[in-house]
């Protein structure tokens, strides 16, 4: 008898903690966008990766959310981050 809820207690372990991973792990990762941040310390400018719920607060303190094809750059005399789109080469005649 013993053995039985030996071998009941091990399978139920056995199977109990690879599923409570399963259900108390992280949520999946929300949408996300590419700001242009600006770093205190350093004075730069840099592209990261946040959660499009965390950009309001990004865009508050001087952050600037890049579109497709943008540069990220610092404007060292406004201390923020400026979205620039690069000014396209001159056609050849």
């Amino acid at each position: 008898m013993k053995r039985l809820v030996l071998h009941s207690l091990t399978m139920g372990l056995l199977v109990g903690l690879p599923a409570s991973h399963l259900l108390w792990s992280a949520p999946p990762a929300g949408k996300k966008t590419t700001v242009c941040h600006v770093s205190a310390d350093a004075g730069v400018a840099f592209p990261i990766n946040v959660a499009v719920r965390a950009l309001p607060a990004h865009l508050r303190h001087g952050d600037c959310e890049l579109a497709e094809g943008q540069t990220c750059e610092f404007d060292e005399v406004n201390g923020i981050a400026v979205c620039a789109t690069p000014e396209p080469p001159p056609e050849t005649p």
